[in-house]
């Protein structure tokens, strides 16, 4: 371990970088537990040099925690414009759930406009990965619509919004349905969502499905139309 790490400090050329990056995370997980996996890598990071410590930043996001996030957030609040690009590749790809906040919390932040893509698009990776009450996810992907801003992203929240199988998430989907870019996946949440509970009756319910029925096309439409009626 201690010959990969001089290695990692040594190598210029990034397909290089890469495979040591991944022989480090290896080795390193085949140690010790994560905490002192963790304690490993940020002894190392702390050591190297500061145009070097960004290389550390993809390890601790394979091995997660709080302490690495605490470290991988304070070099993207902190650093240089390819420190932040190296911190949120990680933060992006982090291992598990607890980066999901800080990708958020950057998405929010107006002078992080050039990172909003792969912060959500990270946000959304781990929200459709993590279990959740269906209340709960829809409450994270609410989050993430309040800050999307490419014509891919509200049309992909509306996708992981059929993971939200609940009564508000119908209404939430209903929402877009009267919006030209997002009415077919809209649809297809409403759609799923209300299948998938025969018990969602009422004035509400019905408007939705009939505008869903409306709008709705591809090549299973008429069975799909058939299944609503």
């Amino acid at each position: 371990l201690p010959q990969l790490f001089t290695l990692l400090r040594s190598t210029s050329t990034q397909d290089e970088l890469v495979k040591v990056q991944e022989a480090v995370i290896a080795a390193v997980k085949g140690t010790q537990n994560r905490d002192q996996q963790v304690d490993a890598v940020l002894q190392q990071m702390a050591a190297a040099p500061d145009a070097k410590k960004e290389l550390y930043y993809k390890m601790l996001g394979s091995l997660g925690g709080e302490k690495s996030l605490k470290a991988v957030s304070e070099a993207f609040n902190s650093g240089n414009e390819q420190t932040k690009k190296a911190a949120i590749a990680a933060l992006s790809s982090w291992t598990d759930a607890g980066a999901a906040g800080e990708l958020i919390k950057i998405s929010r932040e107006p002078a992080n406009a050039a990172y909003l893509d792969q912060a959500l698009n990270g946000y959304l990776r781990l929200v459709r990965t993590t279990k959740y009450q269906p209340e709960q996810r829809l409450l994270l992907l609410r989050e993430a619509m309040a800050v999307a801003k490419t014509p891919a992203q509200p049309g992909q929240i509306l996708k992981d919004l059929e993971q939200a199988k609940c009564f508000n998430s119908l209404l939430f989907a209903g929402r877009y349905l009267d919006k030209a870019a997002l009415q077919q996946p809209a649809a297809n949440a409403v759609m799923n969502i209300a299948l998938a509970d025969k018990s969602y009756k009422g004035t509400i319910v019905k408007d939705l499905l009939n505008k869903t029925i409306a709008a709705i096309k591809g090549g299973d439409a008429e069975y799909q139309i058939e299944a609503m009626r």
